[in-house]
Protein backbone atom coordinates (compact mmCIF):
# COMPACT_ATOMS: atom_id res chain seq x y z
CA UNK A 1 0.00 0.00 0.00
CA UNK A 2 2.73 2.44 0.97
CA UNK A 3 4.76 1.53 -2.10
CA UNK A 4 1.90 2.53 -4.39
CA UNK A 5 1.34 5.81 -2.55
CA UNK A 6 5.04 6.66 -2.63
CA UNK A 7 5.14 6.10 -6.40
CA UNK A 8 2.64 8.96 -6.91
CA UNK A 9 3.68 12.59 -6.56
CA UNK A 10 2.20 14.60 -3.72
CA UNK A 11 2.68 16.02 -0.26
CA UNK A 12 1.20 13.27 1.94
CA UNK A 13 3.89 12.08 4.33
CA UNK A 14 4.50 8.36 4.82
CA UNK A 15 3.43 8.64 8.46
CA UNK A 16 -0.02 9.75 7.34
CA UNK A 17 -0.26 6.76 5.04
CA UNK A 18 0.32 4.57 8.10
CA UNK A 19 -2.25 6.47 10.18
CA UNK A 20 -4.84 6.30 7.41
CA UNK A 21 -4.25 2.61 6.84
CA UNK A 22 -4.61 1.97 10.58
CA UNK A 23 -7.88 3.92 10.87
CA UNK A 24 -9.39 2.56 7.66
CA UNK A 25 -8.52 -0.97 8.75
CA UNK A 26 -10.16 -0.25 12.11
CA UNK A 27 -13.31 0.74 10.23
CA UNK A 28 -13.21 -2.59 8.40
CA UNK A 29 -12.67 -4.52 11.63
CA UNK A 30 -15.49 -2.58 13.29
CA UNK A 31 -17.87 -3.30 10.41
CA UNK A 32 -18.22 0.38 9.61
CA UNK A 33 -19.42 0.53 6.02
CA UNK A 34 -20.00 3.44 3.67
CA UNK A 35 -18.68 5.45 0.79
CA UNK A 36 -15.44 7.44 0.66
CA UNK A 37 -14.87 11.04 -0.43
CA UNK A 38 -11.94 13.32 -1.15
CA UNK A 39 -11.92 17.04 -1.91
CA UNK A 40 -8.58 17.99 -3.45
CA UNK A 41 -7.00 15.04 -5.24
CA UNK A 42 -3.85 16.59 -6.73
CA UNK A 43 -1.94 13.69 -8.35
CA UNK A 44 -3.73 10.95 -6.43
CA UNK A 45 -1.37 9.90 -3.64
CA UNK A 46 -3.92 9.93 -0.81
CA UNK A 47 -6.63 8.70 -3.20
CA UNK A 48 -4.53 5.58 -3.82
CA UNK A 49 -4.96 4.64 -0.15
CA UNK A 50 -8.72 5.08 -0.43
CA UNK A 51 -8.86 3.02 -3.62
CA UNK A 52 -7.16 0.15 -1.84
CA UNK A 53 -9.67 0.29 1.03
CA UNK A 54 -12.75 0.59 -1.19
CA UNK A 55 -15.18 -2.31 -0.88
CA UNK A 56 -17.11 -3.58 -3.94
CA UNK A 57 -20.38 -2.20 -2.56
CA UNK A 58 -18.99 1.31 -1.94
CA UNK A 59 -18.28 4.42 -3.98
CA UNK A 60 -15.23 6.70 -3.88
CA UNK A 61 -15.85 10.28 -4.98
CA UNK A 62 -12.69 12.17 -6.04
CA UNK A 63 -13.35 15.90 -6.41
CA UNK A 64 -10.91 18.45 -7.78
CA UNK A 65 -11.28 21.63 -9.81
CA UNK A 66 -7.64 21.70 -10.99
CA UNK A 67 -6.17 20.29 -14.17
CA UNK A 68 -4.34 17.67 -12.07
CA UNK A 69 -7.46 15.50 -11.94
CA UNK A 70 -6.75 13.89 -15.31
CA UNK A 71 -3.18 13.13 -14.15
CA UNK A 72 -4.55 11.57 -10.97
CA UNK A 73 -6.90 9.44 -13.01
CA UNK A 74 -3.94 8.16 -15.02
CA UNK A 75 -1.84 7.55 -11.89
CA UNK A 76 -4.67 5.56 -10.32
CA UNK A 77 -5.69 3.55 -13.38
CA UNK A 78 -4.37 0.26 -11.97
CA UNK A 79 -6.54 0.73 -8.86
CA UNK A 80 -9.75 1.95 -10.46
CA UNK A 81 -12.97 0.01 -10.03
CA UNK A 82 -16.54 0.81 -11.12
CA UNK A 83 -17.12 2.47 -7.74
CA UNK A 84 -14.54 5.22 -8.30
CA UNK A 85 -15.89 8.43 -9.83
CA UNK A 86 -14.07 11.65 -10.67
CA UNK A 87 -15.79 15.03 -10.34
CA UNK A 88 -14.07 17.97 -12.02
CA UNK A 89 -15.72 20.82 -10.14
CA UNK A 90 -15.39 23.08 -7.13
CA UNK A 91 -16.55 21.55 -3.88
CA UNK A 92 -18.99 24.45 -3.48
CA UNK A 93 -20.82 23.18 -6.59
CA UNK A 94 -21.39 19.70 -5.12
CA UNK A 95 -24.56 20.90 -3.40
CA UNK A 96 -26.15 20.98 -6.86
CA UNK A 97 -25.63 17.27 -7.54
CA UNK A 98 -28.84 15.39 -6.82
CA UNK A 99 -27.13 11.99 -6.85
CA UNK A 100 -24.82 13.17 -4.06
CA UNK A 101 -27.71 14.56 -2.04
CA UNK A 102 -29.27 11.11 -2.21
CA UNK A 103 -26.21 9.73 -0.41
CA UNK A 104 -26.43 11.94 2.67
CA UNK A 105 -24.94 10.33 5.81
CA UNK A 106 -23.51 7.39 3.86
CA UNK A 107 -19.80 8.31 3.77
CA UNK A 108 -17.45 6.67 6.27
CA UNK A 109 -14.35 8.64 5.23
CA UNK A 110 -14.11 12.24 3.99
CA UNK A 111 -10.77 13.94 3.28
CA UNK A 112 -10.78 17.74 3.03
CA UNK A 113 -7.72 18.97 1.13
CA UNK A 114 -9.13 21.47 -1.35
CA UNK A 115 -8.96 25.25 -1.45
CA UNK A 116 -7.01 26.28 1.66
CA UNK A 117 -8.95 29.45 2.46
CA UNK A 118 -10.90 29.62 5.70
CA UNK A 119 -14.11 30.16 3.74
CA UNK A 120 -13.55 27.01 1.68
CA UNK A 121 -12.76 24.91 4.75
CA UNK A 122 -16.01 26.01 6.39
CA UNK A 123 -17.92 25.16 3.20
CA UNK A 124 -16.26 21.74 3.04
CA UNK A 125 -16.96 21.03 6.72
CA UNK A 126 -20.62 21.90 6.17
CA UNK A 127 -20.70 19.46 3.27
CA UNK A 128 -18.85 16.80 5.26
CA UNK A 129 -21.24 17.09 8.21
CA UNK A 130 -24.13 16.52 5.80
CA UNK A 131 -22.53 13.49 4.13
CA UNK A 132 -20.77 11.71 7.00
CA UNK A 133 -22.23 8.47 8.32
CA UNK A 134 -22.76 7.91 12.03
CA UNK A 135 -19.52 5.94 12.34
CA UNK A 136 -17.43 7.83 9.81
CA UNK A 137 -14.37 10.08 10.01
CA UNK A 138 -13.53 13.47 8.51
CA UNK A 139 -9.83 14.20 7.92
CA UNK A 140 -8.74 17.82 7.41
CA UNK A 141 -5.36 18.44 5.81
CA UNK A 142 -2.78 21.03 6.93
CA UNK A 143 -4.24 21.37 10.42
CA UNK A 144 -1.68 23.17 12.63
CA UNK A 145 0.44 23.82 9.56
CA UNK A 146 1.90 27.32 10.14
CA UNK A 147 1.79 27.98 6.41
CA UNK A 148 -2.03 27.80 6.56
CA UNK A 149 -3.14 29.18 9.96
CA UNK A 150 -6.57 29.94 8.48
CA UNK A 151 -7.32 26.22 8.26
CA UNK A 152 -6.84 25.62 11.98
CA UNK A 153 -8.81 28.78 12.79
CA UNK A 154 -11.65 27.72 10.48
CA UNK A 155 -11.84 24.21 11.95
CA UNK A 156 -12.04 25.46 15.54
CA UNK A 157 -14.54 28.17 14.63
CA UNK A 158 -16.73 25.58 12.90
CA UNK A 159 -16.52 23.11 15.79
CA UNK A 160 -17.46 25.84 18.27
CA UNK A 161 -20.68 26.58 16.39
CA UNK A 162 -21.50 22.90 15.65
CA UNK A 163 -20.80 21.11 18.96
CA UNK A 164 -23.26 18.27 18.34
CA UNK A 165 -22.25 17.48 14.77
CA UNK A 166 -18.52 16.72 14.82
CA UNK A 167 -15.81 16.38 17.47
CA UNK A 168 -12.03 16.61 17.15
CA UNK A 169 -10.68 13.21 18.24
CA UNK A 170 -7.10 13.07 16.91
CA UNK A 171 -4.56 15.46 15.42
CA UNK A 172 -0.96 15.36 14.33
CA UNK A 173 1.30 15.07 11.30
CA UNK A 174 -0.53 18.10 9.83
CA UNK A 175 -3.96 16.46 9.90
CA UNK A 176 -7.09 16.60 12.08
CA UNK A 177 -9.61 13.78 12.48
CA UNK A 178 -13.24 14.45 13.36
CA UNK A 179 -16.03 12.04 14.29
CA UNK A 180 -19.66 12.19 15.29
CA UNK A 181 -19.80 12.85 19.07
CA UNK A 182 -22.10 9.86 19.47
CA UNK A 183 -19.49 7.57 17.92
CA UNK A 184 -16.29 9.24 19.14
CA UNK A 185 -15.93 6.77 22.02
CA UNK A 186 -15.35 3.94 19.53
CA UNK A 187 -12.38 5.76 18.00
CA UNK A 188 -11.09 6.86 21.40
CA UNK A 189 -10.97 3.19 22.45
CA UNK A 190 -9.09 2.26 19.29
CA UNK A 191 -6.60 5.10 19.73
CA UNK A 192 -6.01 4.23 23.40
CA UNK A 193 -5.74 0.48 22.99
CA UNK A 194 -4.61 -0.31 19.45
CA UNK A 195 -3.30 2.61 17.39
CA UNK A 196 0.28 2.56 18.71
CA UNK A 197 0.61 -1.15 17.92
CA UNK A 198 -0.96 -0.60 14.50
CA UNK A 199 1.59 2.09 13.67
CA UNK A 200 4.45 -0.09 14.89
CA UNK A 201 3.23 -2.95 12.71
CA UNK A 202 3.46 -0.60 9.73
CA UNK A 203 7.01 0.46 10.58
CA UNK A 204 6.23 3.73 12.36
CA UNK A 205 7.22 2.94 15.91
CA UNK A 206 8.79 6.38 16.27
CA UNK A 207 5.27 7.79 16.64
CA UNK A 208 3.42 7.85 19.96
CA UNK A 209 -0.02 8.89 21.20
CA UNK A 210 -0.49 11.81 23.59
CA UNK A 211 -3.32 12.69 25.98
CA UNK A 212 -1.77 15.49 28.00
CA UNK A 213 -4.91 16.81 29.67
CA UNK A 214 -8.07 15.41 31.20
CA UNK A 215 -11.15 14.43 29.26
CA UNK A 216 -13.48 17.40 29.48
CA UNK A 217 -10.66 19.88 29.15
CA UNK A 218 -9.96 18.36 25.75
CA UNK A 219 -11.00 14.95 24.46
CA UNK A 220 -8.58 15.04 21.53
CA UNK A 221 -5.54 12.79 21.27
CA UNK A 222 -2.31 13.83 19.56
CA UNK A 223 0.07 11.75 17.48
CA UNK A 224 3.70 12.86 17.33
CA UNK A 225 7.26 11.64 17.84
CA UNK A 226 7.57 9.47 20.92
CA UNK A 227 9.18 10.57 24.16
CA UNK A 228 11.04 8.51 26.73
CA UNK A 229 10.41 5.32 24.74
CA UNK A 230 6.68 5.50 25.50
CA UNK A 231 3.88 4.36 23.18
CA UNK A 232 1.47 6.55 25.15
CA UNK A 233 2.16 9.76 27.01
CA UNK A 234 -0.30 11.18 29.54
CA UNK A 235 -0.12 14.25 31.75
CA UNK A 236 3.12 16.24 31.77
CA UNK A 237 3.15 15.89 35.57
CA UNK A 238 2.62 12.12 35.35
CA UNK A 239 3.07 10.59 31.88
CA UNK A 240 1.63 7.28 33.11
CA UNK A 241 -1.69 8.94 33.92
CA UNK A 242 -4.16 9.18 31.02
CA UNK A 243 -7.43 10.85 31.97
Amino acid sequence: MMEIAQSIGGFMHESNVAIWDSLLTAQLDGLIEGNLFEIGVFKGRSASILCQHLRPTEELWLVDFSDFLSEAQNNLKALLTPGVRFEHCKSSALWLKADLAAKRRTFRWIHIDGDHTGEAVVNDLNLAADLLSDGGLVCVDDFFNPVYPQITAAVYAWLTTHPFELELILCGQNKAYLARPTHAHVYFAFIRNKLAAALQARGYGYLALFKTTATGDSNCWGVSQRRDHRDYFGLDSNPDLIL
